[in-house]
C-alpha cells in the first residue's frame, strides 16, 4: 500500500472512530500497519509481533481493535448505485455496450472463500472441489468497486438461493436497471443472464478475430465481456489479500466479518490509489472459454419482461 493511502487511511479512522492512540505508546498508526500485515502477508501473530517487535498479547489487541472499527469503514465504502449515479463510462465509451446496455449498474456473481470450519459442520461447507469454503455473493460496479457484500453462506448453497436470501435482506436494482449475471441465475427485473446453450468462445473469436454467427452468439460474447469486471475484481481482491486465501482459523462468524472488512479496505485503496486498467489484463482460459449450459439450474423461472429487454438488445447489435 502507498504511504499516502496508508495515511489517508489513518486519518479516517481517527476521524470517524473511537480508536485511538494506546496509553502504552502503541500509536494508531503501528495498529493499523499490524492489521494489514497481517491481512496482507497472511502472517501468524507470533510472526506479526517479531516483525513488529511486540508480543503476541498486544498484536492479537491491537488486530482485533482494528477489525471492530472495519464495520464503519465497509458502511462508508460499500455502497449500491443511486439515481444520480451517471452512467458508467465504461460503457458509454465502448461501440460494444453503448447503448445497449445503458440501463446496466453493475455485475453481481458468487465466489468461493476458504473457510475453517468445526467438524461438525463440515459437511454443509465442503465444495465440489472437496474445499471448506463460504460461498460469497459479490456485486461490483465498472470502477472495481464492490457495490454490494453478502457473506456467511455454506458453499453448498445454489448461487440463486443466495441472492434470494440478498434480496429478502432488501438488496435490489433501482427501477429500470440491472445487474449482469452468468447462466447459473435467472433472467430476472434484478438480474440479465447469457442465452442460455448458446456457446461462446472469447479467446478464440479474439485471436482469429471469428464473427459471431447470430444476434444470440453476438449477445452472449458481449454480455460476458462486460460481466467479466466481476471475475476480475474477484481475482485482485484475492491476490490483494493472503490472508483470503487460506483457511481463517477464527470462529466463522469472525471469518465473515473479516471478509466485508477487506471488502471495505480494498474500495478504499481502490479510490485512494491509481488502479491499472484491468480490462486489459488476461483471463485464466477456464474464464476464457465459457459455456452457458451451466449443471447450476436457475433457482426460479426467468422473468418475460427481461427476456424481452435481452432480445431487444440482441437484435439492435
Amino acid at each position: 500500500m502507498p504511504r499516502l493511502t496508508f495515511l489517508a487511511l489513518a486519518a479516517w479512522l481517527k476521524r470517524h472512530t473511537s480508536i485511538k492512540d494506546s496509553r502504552k505508546g502503541i500509536l494508531l498508526e503501528e495498529k493499523l500497519g499490524i492489521y494489514l500485515y497481517v491481512m496482507g502477508q497472511d502472517a501468524s501473530l507470533r510472526l506479526t509481533g517479531e516483525t513488529f517487535r511486540r508480543s503476541t498479547e498486544i498484536v492479537s489487541r491491537a488486530f482485533h481493535e482494528i477489525l471492530k472499527t472495519m464495520n464503519d469503514l465497509y458502511l462508508h465504502e460499500v455502497k449500491l448505485p443511486t439515481i444520480e449515479t451517471p452512467i458508467p463510462y465504461h460503457i458509454r465509451k465502448s461501440r460494444k455496450f453503448w447503448p445497449h446496455f445503458k440501463d446496466c449498474i453493475g455485475a453481481l456473481d458468487g465466489s468461493h472463500v476458504n473457510a475453517h470450519v468445526p467438524t461438525d459442520r463440515q459437511g454443509s461447507y465442503r465444495n465440489r472441489k472437496g474445499q471448506l469454503t463460504q460461498n460469497v455473493l459479490a456485486v461490483c460496479n465498472f470502477d472495481m468497486l464492490f457495490t454490494y457484500i453478502l457473506a456467511k453462506w455454506e458453499s453448498t448453497a445454489n448461487d440463486a438461493r443466495v441472492l434470494q436470501d440478498a434480496q429478502l435482506r432488501g438488496f435490489e436494482a433501482l427501477p429500470s436497471k440491472y445487474f449482469l449475471a452468468d447462466a447459473g441465475y435467472s433472467n430476472s427485473s434484478l438480474t440479465m443472464t447469457p442465452y442460455r446453450g448458446v456457446k461462446y468462445h472469447l479467446k478464440e473469436q479474439a485471436r482469429s478475430r471469428l464473427k459471431s454467427q447470430n444476434k444470440e452468439e453476438l449477445f452472449n460474447l458481449r454480455h460476458a465481456s462486460l460481466r467479466n469486471v466481476i471475475e476480475r475484481q474477484f481475482g485482485v481482491f484475492k491476490r490483494c489479500f493472503k490472508i483470503i486465501r487460506t483457511a481463517l482459523e477464527f470462529p466463522l462468524s469472525i471469518q465473515t466479518r473479516l471478509i466485508y472488512a477487506l471488502i471495505g479496505l480494498n474500495n478504499f485503496i481502490t479510490r485512494n490509489n491509481i488502479v491499472p486498467d484491468l480490462y486489459q489484463i488476461d483471463l485464466d482460459p477456464k474464464e476464457l472459454i465459457q459455456d452457458s449450459i451451466l449443471d447450476t439450474l436457475p433457482f426460479e423461472p426467468d422473468s418475460p419482461v427481461m427476456d424481452g429487454i435481452r432480445e431487444a438488445i440482441a437484435s439492435q447489435m
